[in-house]
């Protein structure tokens, strides 16, 4: 039997009376998650019992694998760096702490060893500040005797 060009075949599926219609349950999809499906059939692909077995994914699974260490290995040199990151910041603030106490341990330092502040350190103990200039004590003994 020819059919025409100009002419539509007719649907093979054979159609449902009204009345087998109403016995059947139809699924309704959520129309505000159109992929919901599709997820649900990758998942079943993924989690089917031949996906492995199949020869396309078995030449893969190297290649799969492979990506998967160097993913882990990015994730994990990403928190090592971010680690080292907090490390220098805390070493930083613990620098400017310790360089401004040496900061004010120098200027107290050089504070208490002015003349002045000596003195008054040292007056409770009986000593005074000389009056007298100082004098040049010459040797004039040039041989070194050892006792």
């Amino acid at each position: 039997m020819k059919i025409p060009k100009n002419k539509i075949k007719a649907d093979p599926t054979p159609k449902l009376d009204e009345e087998k219609v109403s016995d059947t349950t139809t699924i309704t999809e959520n129309p505000s998650s159109p992929s919901k499906g599709l997820l649900m059939r990758l998942l079943a692909l993924i989690f089917g019992s031949n996906f492995l077995e199949r020869t396309d994914v078995q030449k893969q699974l190297y290649y799969f694998i492979f990506l998967i260490f160097i993913g882990i290995l990015y994730i994990t040199n990403g928190n090592i760096a971010d680690k080292k990151i907090r490390e220098i910041n805390k070493l930083n603030k613990e620098l400017k702490e310790l360089r401004s106490e040496y900061i004010i341990s120098k200027a107290e330092l050089m504070f208490l060893n002015k003349q002045s502040e000596v003195a008054k350190r040292v007056e409770p103990l009986g000593l005074k500040e000389t009056t007298q200039q100082p004098y040049l004590i010459i040797n004039t003994d040039t041989t070194l005797k050892i006792y």
